[in-house]
């Protein structure tokens, strides 16, 4: 034993094969900002009446567990299995066309039992390291601020420590996601919060898009794709390489300009601001999404909605609009607070100590944020509508300091499909900056069949194991 201070002590975590049965060893040891794991138990007080005023006669241990807390920056490997313990569910596929790159898809797990950690604790203090089996990460705040490091706090139970023979911890090199990597958007639902791209390409007559001008790492299978003698419906079937794709119909003729996004419509304006006609209800958009298409000038965006069927572009056509594709509307946040929370209970039993698992229960999702003051169609439109109007929320994090496989980056995608704004504040003072403050609920979206969906591309190849 000896005195030092917390830098000393080091958290590491493996995901468990059998629920309740701890792993040897850890998968991630995690650099940590703080460390709070603590042996909990109760007793029961024999403080039955025995002829004199001392109070209790005698204690009895009646339940023993491990309760905790801790801090680490977000990672775009280790963070992984964090999410798998919170969230319950996980899926893995190749990341477009890159080799050796991975989209790691998480979701809620319709179950009381989403995934088991065992926890370990490397303590060069006491000199005694222990493992806890059946650690469950309960709840997550997620706290973006600027100048630091994105970070997460994390709420776990767990079985007692296990005193175990000194662990050897080995920090795995990952990268890092900073403030400055966030692009934050929302829209009136999941189809028009993915950005917009465009380039050239070559298809004549078919299928096979190739010499694509930019490269294919931010497209995916599903994309809508529109565009010259391309047919109406059109969408990426397949990622072929990094400059090529294969449409789910062949085109008409020659492809020029091709715009990839998930919400499109047609409508009617030439050389105006003013689009008529459209086709989809405008109660899909919203102020301040970006709009591409056939003479609408780079950057416009949705300026005003007019009336069910037609709006107002930020900038006037440069001719004759075709099809239009929609993309989220960008607000540069201050800052960020998102809090996942699994409600986890104890099942204790009668004959044990130690209870016989961790079980979530409800699943929720709430959050807050920060923006300068710009336009009320940003946040205290959608805030003060009455039926109450829901949103979806894009939080994106990418590292584009960093290059994985060809041309991919460390990637983190947070899709809220249908939040509620449950606060809107607007603090004036003379002297400084105005800004808005809101706090918002996730929903389950009856329409997506999901609340909270979470992307991290990495190098991990396979599921978290």
């Amino acid at each position: 034993m000896s005195k030092g201070i917390g830098r000393l002590v080091q958290l590491g975590l493996a995901k468990e094969t059998t629920r309740g049965t701890a792993i040897s060893a850890a998968t991630y040891w995690l650099p940590t900002d703080e460390i709070s794991i603590d042996e909990k138990f109760e007793n029961a007080v024999a403080d039955q009446a025995v002829g004199v005023v001392e109070n209790s006669i005698n204690e009895y241990r009646v339940k023993n567990y491990a309760d905790g807390s801790f801090k680490v920056p977000m990672m775009d490997q280790s963070t992984g299995l964090l999410f798998v313990s919170l969230l319950g569910a996980q899926a893995v596929a190749a990341h477009g066309a890159e080799a050796a790159v991975y989209d790691h898809t998480f979701t809620v797990g319709e179950s009381a039992q989403h995934q088991s950690l065992t926890m370990f604790l490397h303590d060069q203090l006491s000199g005694v390291d222990y493992s806890h089996a059946n650690g469950v990460v309960h709840k997550m705040d997620i706290d973006a601020q600027l100048k630091k490091f994105v970070q997460l706090s994390l709420s776990a139970r767990a079985q007692k420590g296990v005193s175990q023979s000194s662990f050897t911890p080995s920090i795995l090199s990952e990268n890092r996601f900073i403030p400055q990597y966030m692009t934050f958007s929302s829209a009136p639902n999941t189809a028009g919060l993915l950005p917009i791209y465009s380039g050239t390409g070559t298809a004549a007559s078919t299928i096979h898009v190739t010499a694509l001008s930019f490269n294919t790492d931010v497209l995916s299978v599903g994309m809508t794709v529109t565009g010259t003698n391309v047919p109406a419906g059109t969408t990426i079937a397949a990622i072929v390489s990094a400059t090529a794709v294969d449409l789910s119909q062949a085109t008409t003729g020659n492809a020029g300009t091709l715009y990839f996004g998930s919400l499109t419509a047609t409508g009617t304006a030439s050389s105006t601001i003013h689009v008529t006609s459209l086709s989809i209800n405008t109660n899909q958009i919203k102020v301040g999404m970006t709009v591409n298409g056939t003479n609408v000038p780079a950057g416009a965006t949705v300026a005003k909605i007019v009336s069910s069927t037609a709006f107002d572009l930020s900038a006037a056509s440069t001719g004759s609009i075709g099809t239009l594709t929609f993309g989220g509307a960008v607000v540069a946040l201050k800052s960020l607070k998102l809090s996942i929370d699994e409600t986890v209970e104890d099942q204790e039993v009668l004959g044990n100590v130690a209870p016989a698992d961790f079980l979530n229960k409800e699943f929720k999702v709430e959050g807050s944020l920060e923006a300068i003051w710009q336009n009320e169609t940003d946040f205290k439109t959608a805030a003060l509508a009455t039926p109450n109007v829901g949103q979806a929320l894009l939080i994106d994090l990418k590292n584009t300091d960093v290059t994985i496989g060809t041309a991919a980056n460390p990637e983190l995608k947070i899709t809220l499909d249908q939040v509620f704004f449950t606060e809107f504040s607007r603090p004036i003072k003379i002297k400084d900056l105005v800004y808005s403050t809101v706090k918002f609920r996730a929903t389950y979206s009856l329409t997506n069949s999901e609340m909270i969906k979470i992307l991290l591309t990495n190098t991990v190849s396979g599921a978290y194991a």
